[in-house]
């Protein structure tokens, strides 16, 4: 490994190229010490970008096409971080210019801006990092692994799915404002949403504007969550391949590029099902991890890791349907829906069918996740932890895939 070369370049040129860029090289120590030499060097000389050199790559920043371009679009969405060259074991492709990583093993080359420049220099001085290195750090603190100079040359996804958003809701005026900017804000527009209102009393219903992506439906009676995607996916022509998605509003997606990484991931031959890992609004903190082949076949027994965002065909669901015509999986000793946990009661049923080599972890954040009172593991835990006990006792369903 040779030392880290930095190259400073201030983004607010009209270009950047050789003349706009000012080289720094800081050389002295470690990697991750000359990371923080160049970090403190940019602070003091107010530089917008930090390239780094971990190691010995082939990619240039000169390289690099619509550079600029593309580090404004970035940081907009609140990306502050790129990689550019690395070693790891998938990219699915966004467009011509970025690409999402999964697995990483060897970090070669990366761009980091200044919007993190003060929190990537505090975790380098944190004085009980044991044996810190780059991967283990850049794992920990950058929550959307994007490259921004892809080693696939980029064609258009081999088919652009139809994604149907649900979104079951009650009482959530003071948070859905994020979730409907998130979903206008998407590059990618063959989507339908379904907002089911059950019951709400404080006026959600009249902060959804009229555009003809939507569809409303408002409840007479309370029915919860679950029942309530059961009843939109029954009640609504779909097709076996569509994408669907649920987001509850009171939470958002991450970015503007979720729904197109959504469409691309489900191109690949296998894929019939998503999880993935999910942000918090306002922290850093995050959850997500994916369950290896030996772990998947015992879920209902473990940790729950199949977090937001959990997509699926729809042709899973009704394969759902044939295997349980009775809707059994989703109703307790009583014959009644269950009113959570919903994720358990969907997801759990579908994973079963499609098996593991058909649904994909996602460890790019597509889904803010936000904590609050009303959030059913501080309001309604014990019917919560009721329903997981059932689903997790559930008869398991065959596989078909």
């Amino acid at each position: 490994m040779i030392p880290a070369i930095i190259l400073s370049a201030n983004i607010v040129q009209t270009e950047v190229d050789e003349a706009s860029i000012v080289v720094k090289q800081f050389s002295d120590g470690s990697i991750l010490d000359n990371l923080k030499n160049a970090i403190e060097w940019a602070l003091e000389n107010d530089e917008d970008v930090i390239y780094c050199i971990a190691t010995e790559t082939i990619k240039r920043i000169a390289d690099i096409p619509n550079l600029e371009e593309t580090l404004f679009e970035l940081l907009e969405q609140h990306i502050y971080m790129y990689y550019v060259d690395t070693d790891c074991n998938e990219e699915i492709l966004i467009d011509a210019r970025i690409a999402m990583l999964s697995h990483i093993k060897v970090i070669k080359s990366f761009i980091i801006t200044k919007p993190i420049y003060r929190f990537l220099l505090s975790a380098l001085t944190v004085d009980d990092m044991i044996e810190p290195s780059m991967e283990r750090l850049f794992n920990l603190l950058f929550l959307y692994p994007i490259s921004i100079h892809p080693d696939t040359i980029f064609s258009s996804p081999l088919s652009e799915s139809h994604i149907r958003v649900i979104a079951p809701f009650r009482n959530v005026a003071n948070y859905i404002d994020d979730f409907l900017t998130s979903l206008e804000n998407q590059q990618y527009s063959n989507y339908t949403v379904y907002f089911i209102d059950d019951c709400s009393d404080d006026g959600t219903i009249n902060m959804i504007p009229n555009n003809s992506r939507y569809n409303i439906k408002v409840n007479e009676h309370r029915k919860y969550a679950l029942e309530n995607i059961v009843s939109v996916l029954e009640e609504n022509d779909m097709e076996e391949n569509d994408i669907i998605c649920i987001i509850d509003p009171d939470d958002c997606l991450a970015h503007k590029y979720v729904f197109q990484i959504l469409n691309n991931a489900h191109c690949l031959k296998s894929v019939l099902m998503t999880y993935g890992s999910m942000g918090y609004l306002n922290s850093r903190k995050r959850f997500g991890k994916s369950y290896n082949e030996e772990e998947f076949k015992v879920a209902r027994q473990l940790t729950w890791w199949v977090s937001q965002l959990r997509t699926f065909k729809f042709k899973v669901f009704i394969e759902l349907l044939k295997q349980d015509v009775n809707k059994d999986t989703f109703k307790d000793n009583d014959g009644n829906y269950l009113k959570m946990p919903y994720d358990m009661a969907l997801m759990f049923p579908m994973m079963e069918i499609c098996g593991y080599e058909h649904v994909k972890f996602i460890d790019v954040i597509l889904y803010q996740y936000r904590l609050h009172e009303n959030n059913d593991q501080f309001s309604n835990r014990d019917e919560q932890y009721r329903g997981e006990i059932i689903i997790r006792n559930k008869q398991k369903l065959n596989k078909v895939w």
